[in-house]
């Protein structure tokens, strides 16, 4: 059976060559500056962590803030109490 390709093997292994050329610069980058899609996805990761952190952080100031007005109302009731004051 005689192989009805139009491309000779070593025309089929340049092309797979060039496209390995392409998505090797396409994952990596050019070496001329532009970034590969390997390096956005790292960039992308390193933000992703820390608006993790920068989220976590935020909870737990206004959970700090929470429980420190809830003391203060608590001191404050205590203190009128105390005093024979009126809530």
């Amino acid at each position: 059976m005689a192989n009805s390709d139009p491309y000779t093997l070593e025309t089929q292994l340049a092309l797979m060559q060039r496209d390995l050329a392409e998505i090797h610069r396409a994952l990596y980058g050019n070496g001329d500056g532009k970034r590969g899609l390997i390096h956005r996805v790292e960039m992308l990761a390193d933000a992703a962590e820390r608006g993790r952190w920068a989220l976590r952080t935020t909870l737990w100031l206004g959970g700090s803030i929470v429980a420190l007005l809830t003391a203060l109302g608590q001191l404050r009731t205590a203190m009128t109490a105390l005093w024979g004051g009126h809530n």
